[in-house]
């Protein structure tokens, strides 16, 4: 009985030691592997970087201005902030076309000394932004939420019977995407009504969530989410 039972024993630690550990282990090891990011990814992660970087730099230059200086110098630093996202959007499309770009080498199939062959790619598409649209009808604007990336344009369309005065929030100060101009509060302003049929468009060229609503009817209003 007792070699029997010993017998159970070692047959059940060469399972548990021998088989199962190791799946287990292989599993894990699989499971820590980290894919590397594409040339695409690492070009897209530089390019929002660099436009982050001077979005930080444009707000704190704002907190920094003071006394009668201060119109001119918040145009400086508009003017700073489009030439630093300009510069990034500029690397991003030539990063973009050396990514494209890139030539695929074929090794030869045999070991004897041979010319590689060269396989050319197709030419690189320029990528350019996308427009993207929001429909103000009389029950409000649609889509409700939108999002976007930075520089792309958004269209607003007045399908409705009234006018649509699309404006960012807070209503009425209009003061929420951080920029100065514009006839109340900043950039991202109709600043009249636009009749039925007509449409008004806007660049977003700073990340965030921003939202606006019908200076005519404050109840309507939309979100942009700008990645």
């Amino acid at each position: 009985m007792i070699k029997k039972i010993t017998l159970y024993i070692a047959l059940i630690s060469f399972f548990l030691g021998g088989f199962v550990l190791p799946v287990f282990a292989k599993e894990k090891v699989a499971s820590n592997k980290i894919k590397k990011p594409t040339c695409m990814q690492v070009a897209t992660t530089k390019k929002n970087t660099a436009i982050r970087a001077a979005q930080k730099t444009y707000v704190m230059a704002l907190k920094k201005i003071k006394g009668k200086e201060g119109k001119a110098k918040k145009t400086q630093a508009q003017e700073t902030l489009k030439q630093d996202q300009k510069k990034a959007k500029d690397v991003f499309t030539t990063d973009s076309k050396a990514c494209l770009s890139r030539e695929v080498v074929v090794p030869p199939i045999s070991e004897s000394p041979r010319e590689p062959i060269v396989m050319e790619l197709p030419a690189p598409q320029v990528l350019t932004f996308q427009e993207k649209s929001v429909t103000y009808s009389d029950t409000g604007y649609l889509p409700a939420v939108l999002k976007i990336q930075i520089g792309e344009t958004v269209v607003f369309k007045n399908q409705s019977t009234r006018k649509m005065w699309t404006a960012s929030g807070i209503h009425p100060l209009h003061r929420e995407y951080p920029t100065t101009g514009g006839c109340i509060g900043n950039t991202f302003d109709a600043c009249k009504g636009a009749q039925s049929g007509e449409s008004w468009s806007f660049r977003f060229d700073i990340a965030g969530t921003w939202k606006y609503h019908n200076h005519l009817n404050p109840g309507d209003s939309g979100t942009v989410i700008v990645e």
